[in-house]
């Protein structure tokens, strides 16, 4: 329904802007199909339904709103990411792992798995890993690609991804989040969730390579 109506809105916006030059009665119409044809090829493409749902179309340029490469089968990104079908084609992605309660799937021709996840600092990420590992490592024997994802991309997602750097492929903390800072610059996992990653490497190494606050500072 709000599709319509804002394909409707366009076109009444253009007939509005050419009414000198085109007869109003029929110019309404004219343009709310051809609104319709372009949101046709526009949509296929991932662009327009984030415009129709954020008012602004989905560059790719803007900060955070394509998907980041961590590793060559691997990827971060948020809601607009999992939603341009152009970029889920082009980055050849598989399978999408939904680190939210509500986001929906927009992909039908990849593999998905949802773990429910909250952007709280009082979430425990704990009872969610063993799922989100299994369905990587099925990416992984699949030889297939992952978008991993939240709203933003920047808390859920990556503090998953930094989870199983750390415990399945025996990353150093602090060598897992030098690589995924340096790929996706916009990641910043709560508070709650960096504790919970320093203390993850301390169970399961004995040690840990990073503080707190070291998850607000760039690392050389």
């Amino acid at each position: 329904m709000a599709l319509r109506r804002r394909t409707a809105s366009l076109g009444r916006l253009i007939a509005f802007a050419l009414r000198p030059v085109i007869d109003s009665a029929t110019t309404g119409a004219l343009f709310t199909g051809l609104a319709l044809v372009a949101i046709a090829w526009w949509r296929s493409r991932g662009g327009l339904l984030q415009w129709l749902r954020h008012g602004t179309a989905a560059t790719g340029e803007e900060k955070g709103a394509s998907a980041s490469k961590v590793l060559e089968w691997l990827f971060i990104g948020g809601d607009r990411a999992a939603a341009n079908g152009f970029e889920i084609r082009q980055n050849g992605i598989t399978h999408i792992l939904n680190c939210s309660e509500r986001l929906p799937f927009y992909m039908s021709h990849t593999r998905n798995k949802r773990i429910h996840l909250k952007d709280s600092r009082d979430e425990e990420l704990s009872t969610r890993l063993s799922a989100a590992f299994d369905f990587l490592d099925e990416v992984q024997r699949h030889q297939g690609r992952c978008l991993v994802h939240c709203r933003q991309g920047a808390s859920r997602s990556v503090s998953i991804v930094l989870a199983y750097l750390v415990l399945k492929k025996r990353f150093e903390l602090r060598e897992a989040w030098r690589l995924v800072q340096s790929k996706r610059p916009v990641a910043r996992p709560n508070g709650g969730y960096c504790r919970q990653l320093i203390r993850f490497e301390q169970d399961a190494t004995g040690r840990s390579t990073m503080t707190p606050v070291e998850f607000r500072n760039k690392l050389m």
